[in-house]
């Protein structure tokens, strides 16, 4: 009787460790994973000693000569050759997380102070998130630094003790002082701002001397997002959605206007062909010609505030930079004022796209407006004038005349 054919494939093999030494090949940590040469990067299907001796002898003859066997410049050679395994390179990418999050807690503790920003926001599945950003001194290096410390997770229904609870378990954990935060910086979250039990009133409890930023935007959704977005690209628009506030508070308000503006005649034509008392009405707000002017005017000076937000963000700023950039815009206040009044529009241009715009414009709103922006400028940053002339010392301090003051 004949016996079967042998099938090479159906054998199980295994590979020895000696064989990386003697023949510069190694077999990957996964399933039906084939032997590698390591100095080439070709394979050999077959993991039997004869044919990857054949194929080590063939390749590379001058290896051998050039890196002898057993000697430490051939393991070293090896060592920088072999390809990390998936498993390696996470443990490697931990390992250096880890030492990252270590000296960057160092250095915090060396602060003598340092500020906090929190931001309560929604991930992909609805989970409330906050995360932690923090800005202090390096003073190792003698620079400012901006880090992200962490972003803390927290299941259904959340309110202003949970969020304490969460931020107060890192602060222990991480051996933080609250001693230390001079300010906090926030999205203006019901559950951060609360007057009782908010995250900020709990942590003024703690620490009397906190300041705190609240920088606060709303949000809304859109009942027809779907329908709209499939008629956009059935009229060929050139751009597929409308930008909406969200749960994500820095969404600039600018952007979504100006991209309102430009598909404003699409979401007409929408709104009447949806049979509703919303959008009837919000159809009889578009067809009114005094708010479609009112919308050219915001489009046109939010992109001036977005300007100065831009201005006031970003890493090393100096707040002699900082109080130029809202002594100037204080001063374009002005200049806008001049413009409405003098009906020339000349910072105004989306104004001109209007139909009949000089004889429906309310130059009265856009001046009481501009008259209450400038107000609350005044009221918000009132202690400018009196560092104003301390910045321009730090920034050209040849420029400051000496006297008493």
């Amino acid at each position: 009787m004949l016996s079967k054919k042998r099938k090479i494939d159906s054998e199980i093999r295994k590979f020895m460790n000696e064989w990386t030494e003697l023949y510069c090949f190694v077999l990957p940590e996964r399933v039906g994973a084939i032997t590698v040469y390591l100095i080439c990067n070709s394979i050999v299907a077959i993991i039997k000693s004869g044919n990857l001796k054949r194929h080590y002898e063939t390749i590379r003859k001058d290896f051998h000569t050039k890196f002898p066997p057993g000697s430490e410049m051939r393991k070293n050679k090896l060592h920088t050759n072999i390809p990390l395994s998936a498993r390696n390179n996470t443990r490697r990418t931990e390992i250096l997380a880890a030492e990252n999050k270590k000296s960057l807690f160092e250095l915090l503790h060396k602060s003598p102070c340092y500020c906090i920003v929190l931001d309560d926001s929604y991930d992909s599945v609805d989970f409330e998130q906050m995360s932690i950003f923090v800005r202090f001194f390096d003073i190792e290096n003698k620079v400012f630094r901006e880090e992200l410390l962490a972003i803390l997770t927290f299941e259904g229904k959340t309110c202003g003790e949970d969020l304490f609870k969460g931020f107060d378990d890192f602060m222990k954990k991480s051996n933080l002082s609250y001693d230390k935060i001079v300010s906090i910086s926030t999205d203006g979250a019901p559950a951060v701002m609360g007057k009782e039990k908010g995250l900020l009133k709990r942590i003024r409890d703690i620490n009397l001397s906190m300041h705190n930023s609240p920088n606060i935007a709303l949000s809304r959704s859109s009942l027809q997002h779907k329908q709209f977005k499939e008629f956009l690209s059935q009229c060929d628009s050139a751009y597929s959605d409308l930008l909406q506030h969200n749960n994500v508070r820095w969404l600039s308000k600018g952007r979504v206007v100006e991209r309102f503006w430009n598909i404003k005649e699409e979401i007409k034509t929408f709104l009447k062909n949806v049979d509703t008392e919303e959008a009837k009405k919000h159809s009889e707000f578009l067809e009114n010609n005094r708010n479609i002017v009112a919308m050219a005017f915001l489009n046109d000076f939010l992109k001036y505030l977005n300007t100065l937000n831009v201005e006031l963000q970003g890493k090393r700023k100096l707040i002699c930079d900082l109080i130029q950039s809202v002594s100037a815009f204080r001063h374009k206040l002005n200049i806008f004022e001049r413009d409405i009044e003098q009906k020339k529009f000349i910072h105004f241009p989306t104004i001109f796209e209007c139909k009949n715009y000089s004889e429906i414009v309310n130059i009265e709103t856009f001046l009481r407006f501009l008259s209450d922006l400038m107000k609350e400028f005044d009221v918000r940053f009132k202690d400018f004038s009196e560092i104003g002339k301390l910045s321009q010392f730090l920034k050209t301090p040849y420029d400051v005349l000496p006297n008493k003051e």
